[in-house]
């Protein structure tokens, strides 16, 4: 059994003395071609974890590009809204062997394949709109021409909240909160 670590052995390294250090992925080709893709049921806004994207053009489509092409990735927001750094800065692309805050991958019959990742956001950062349960981010990839050859939509949510109640006590719950844990959970969809 061969194990492959998707992540930076730094990343990793610095989560054993904070839990809330982001975490980021290889700078290794090979290992980020090896990866699963992203299984398209969202992300968790826990400020540690981004999100990899594998952008590929199928063989029967890279006949229509000369050499080399271009791939421009634009991010924005559909539903809701995400607070801190603007939505296209925490869009990186692999290329040359680094991480790179630009929007574009290059893609040719030899590398067909390009990766690049969402950076990780905090719960704080996502903000729902009236009654929904998350924010939607959607990533189109357009070609040289600005035709639009890909889209993903990825839905953000916050991190669940789990209450501990009843160590070392009575295990007797405030009446008012209850109340409101009530209300709050009557109005989801």
């Amino acid at each position: 059994m061969r194990w492959v670590w998707l992540m930076t052995k730094p990343s990793i390294e610095q989560g054993n003395d904070n839990a809330n250090a982001p975490l980021r992925f290889s700078d290794d080709e090979k290992v980020l071609t090896e990866a699963a893709l992203f299984p398209g049921r969202g992300l968790i806004a826990d400020g540690v974890t981004p999100v990899l994207l594998r952008l590929e053009i199928a063989p029967d489509k890279i006949d229509h590009y000369p050499n080399e092409a271009t791939l421009r990735l634009e991010a924005k927001m559909v539903s809701g809204a995400l607070e801190g750094p603007p939505i296209q800065d925490r869009l990186e692309v692999f290329e040359d062997g680094h991480w790179k805050v630009n929007g574009r991958a290059r893609v040719s019959k030899d590398k067909p394949v390009a990766h690049a990742m969402f950076n990780a956001i905090l719960a704080d950062q996502v903000n729902l709109a009236a009654g929904k349960v998350e924010v939607v981010l959607k990533i189109d990839v357009r070609d040289h021409t600005d035709l639009i050859v890909g889209t993903i939509r990825i839905p953000i949510r916050r991190p669940p909240i789990v209450l501990l109640h009843g160590y070392n006590t009575e295990g007797d719950w405030d009446p008012a909160f209850l109340k409101a844990a009530q209300r709050f959970n009557s109005r989801r969809d």
